[in-house]
């Protein structure tokens, strides 16, 4: 355990009531961020990234969400246990967060400006001139080339890439500790993404800023996280350094992720691609949750060990009872490496 994290999630679970049943988009999710890490939640879309942030941040829709276990240890100080009032106190001043799509994330009828000078008064108490100077500043310092005509601009009238530079402008303008990234570089051209990420960067190490950095695009966890959490349907899967993960991965899905990335200087009439889909939040299978979709477990299965038949997609097929039965928990394979998978390499001798 590192006793210096800026931030640590403990088994934490966040279901929702449906029609369906309990639907349990985050089940016992554990991970930490150190001061000054840039830490990826990578996955497809609906393995609970972006409930992971909204559980964070608490800004869930109560009911049908609820928060049914776990602890969000923040410089040692549970949120999880904050009333609303005390979470208007950290959202924005210690904690921030860039959401997937600024343009239903900015109120369309105030202009950039208010929108960031209002958080600038709320947690830094500036009078509204001190508030407009410190906003044009901060959109200029996000590369806006005339951050004035920006501040007086509406949302509609900017691009993407642009909204996007407002987000971020209004996010860092209290100087928070952390900032929560769910999926910044959503809808933007290549060179506009290269852009922003660059800029995060930049300013997360002139700040010393924490980020978690939501995403689902192995390029842009390589090019800007320091560590990586994988997750898949509500679990984290593999925990390690980034460039430890890009190494050896040894997660089968995330092997598959891996395999599924087109590479210069190889040559595919058609990419590998994991098999089957992921399942329902409210049908998660027993056992470990990727086993109806892992290529492993079969192969292993086929050397005669201690199988059962399951039913697929593709049709009846075997893997191991263990698998099937009993679901593997995230543990330390090496320094820096925790997996959950009863045949990953190591995994027994933990």
């Amino acid at each position: 355990m590192n006793d210096n994290a800026l931030i640590r999630v403990e088994n934490m679970k966040t279901y929702f009531d449906t029609d369906e049943g309990e639907l349990r988009a985050v089940d016992g999710v554990d991970f930490h961020i150190e001061p000054g890490e840039v830490f990826a939640l990578v996955g497809e879309s609906g393995c609970g990234k972006s409930v992971t942030a909204y559980t964070i941040m608490k800004i869930l829709p109560c009911p049908p969400g609820r928060i049914a276990a776990g602890r969000v240890l923040f410089e040692g100080k549970d949120l999880l246990r904050y009333s609303e009032k005390q979470m208007q106190r950290v959202r924005g001043a210690q904690i921030s967060m860039i959401f997937q799509e600024p343009m239903t994330s900015l109120n369309p009828v105030f202009t950039c400006g208010a929108q960031i000078s209002e958080a600038i008064r709320l947690h830094r108490r500036l009078g509204a001139k001190a508030a407009k100077a410190e906003a044009i500043d901060m959109l200029a310092r996000v590369g806006i080339t005339e951050p004035r005509q920006c501040h007086d601009a509406y949302p509609h009238q900017l691009s993407g890439g642009m909204r996007q530079r407002v987000m971020i402008a209004a996010a860092l303008s209290c100087r928070p500790r952390m900032l929560i990234a769910d999926e910044p570089t959503t809808a933007l051209d290549v060179t506009t993404q290269a852009q922003i990420l660059s800029l995060i960067r930049t300013l997360q190490a002139q700040q010393n800023m924490s980020v978690l950095l939501i995403t689902h695009d192995l390029g842009v966890v390589a090019e800007t996280a320091d560590r990586v959490a994988v997750m898949y349907a509500s679990k984290v899967v593999e925990t390690a350094e980034t460039q430890m993960l890009f190494k050896a991965p040894l997660h089968p899905y995330t092997q598959g992720l891996f395999d599924a990335v087109p590479r210069l200087g190889r040559h595919h009439e058609r990419l590998p691609a994991i098999a089957g889909t992921v399942p329902r939040p409210w049908q998660f299978p027993s056992g470990c949750k990727f086993h109806t979709r892992c290529p492993l477990t079969r192969e292993k299965a086929r050397q005669g060990r201690e199988t059962q038949q399951i039913i697929t997609e593709s049709g009846p097929t075997k893997v191991l009872t263990r698998c099937a039965s009993a679901e593997p928990p995230l543990q330390r394979i090496h320094t820096g490496h925790q997996c959950a998978c009863w045949e990953a390499p190591g995994y027994a001798a933990e």
